[in-house]
């Protein structure tokens, strides 16, 4: 059961991330626009909270997956860890993790969320140039 959970998690955070790339343009990184990033004036952060939380998901399945009920719908920790100690350990490992993807994503989409008209791409599409260097007309 924690697989599809965990697939649905990834799936939704690599949409979020494509928006944020798409938002921010990272591609085309000048001097200004990565000093405000590194200050914190623009929102292209989010873009980079949306990695590490992709990071942190990505970390979190084999957890999810020794933690989370068997095929067979039985959820016995007992059984999977040889100590109390281990289980323990594990379990707020994963506590842990869970909370840092959770305030990475609500962080990120908090910061998207502020700049609601912010559309890099859509400007430097729009100052495109042919291969002659002529501006193209949209």
């Amino acid at each position: 059961m924690s697989v599809p959970i965990n697939c649905t998690f990834y799936i939704l955070i690599v949409v979020c991330t494509v928006a944020a790339f798409d938002k921010y343009d990272v591609s085309k990184v000048t001097r200004p626009c990565l000093l405000k990033t590194c200050t914190l004036q623009s929102g292209a952060v989010a873009a980079i909270l949306h990695v590490a939380a992709l990071c942190v998901n990505v970390s979190l399945a084999p957890m999810d997956d020794r933690l989370g009920p068997k095929t067979n719908g039985t959820f016995d920790l007992q059984r999977d860890f040889e100590t109390e100690a281990e289980k323990n350990r594990h379990l707020a490992t994963w506590r842990v993790l869970a909370i840092v993807r959770a305030v990475l994503l609500v962080v990120a989409w908090f910061i998207v969320a502020l700049c609601p008209t912010t559309d890099r791409l859509s400007k430097n599409i729009g100052k495109t140039e042919n291969i002659w260097g002529e501006n193209v007309e949209r």
